[in-house]
């Protein structure tokens, strides 16, 4: 089963000529907002929808039974690996630098984490919280932020192949010398 992210502007598009039909029969203007077809009309946008389906799923699929859970841990490690990452899949706040990546393209939780970020949703994680900590320890200073983005892709074979996630994995205790 595949699940695909829709765009905003390609829900628009599949919703048009339903928006044109509805206004036409309600004889409402053609410039009329959409927000009001929402509201009087009982219409639903289709993104919002889509947005809220996608967000109900994530928080299910780490909420569920012990199997889904540790399924759901595995792909976060998976993301979290693939992309260098050094916290939390669920902690970035800012996913330009992988979004261009096809693995992202294709990956639900990375789309839905990604999206998550544009709502007014934050994601933290409780002491208590069956999600274990991801975050990689002995490090400071993520690879990402000391890369051009152009840099960064060209590496991150090589980088993920020694496991390099810290600038500080590179240098010296002093910070003053790269180490072989």
């Amino acid at each position: 089963m595949q699940v695909t992210h829709l765009s905003e502007a390609k829900c628009s598009t599949v919703t048009s000529s339903v928006r044109t039909l509805v206004k036409h029969k309600a004889k409402l203007l053609r410039s009329i907002p959409n927000v009001v077809l929402y509201l009087s009309q009982a219409l639903i946008n289709l993104f919002s929808f889509q947005q809220q389906s996608h967000f109900t799923n994530l928080f299910l699929l780490a909420n569920s039974s012990f199997f889904m859970k540790s399924l759901f841990n595995y792909k976060l490690r998976f993301i979290q690996f693939y992309c260098l990452i050094p916290i939390s899949p669920l902690m970035v706040l800012d996913w330009t630098y992988w979004s261009s990546f096809n693995i992202f393209k294709q990956d639900y939780i990375a789309n839905t984490l990604a999206s998550l970020i544009f709502t007014p949703f934050c994601l933290s994680r409780v002491n208590s919280s069956p999600v274990p900590d991801l975050t990689y320890p002995n490090g400071h200073t993520p690879i990402y932020h000391c890369l051009s983005l152009d840099v960064f892709k060209a590496n991150l074979t090589r980088l993920r192949r020694h496991g390099l996630f810290y600038l500080s994995q590179l240098l010296s205790l002093q910070g003053t010398h790269l180490l072989a």
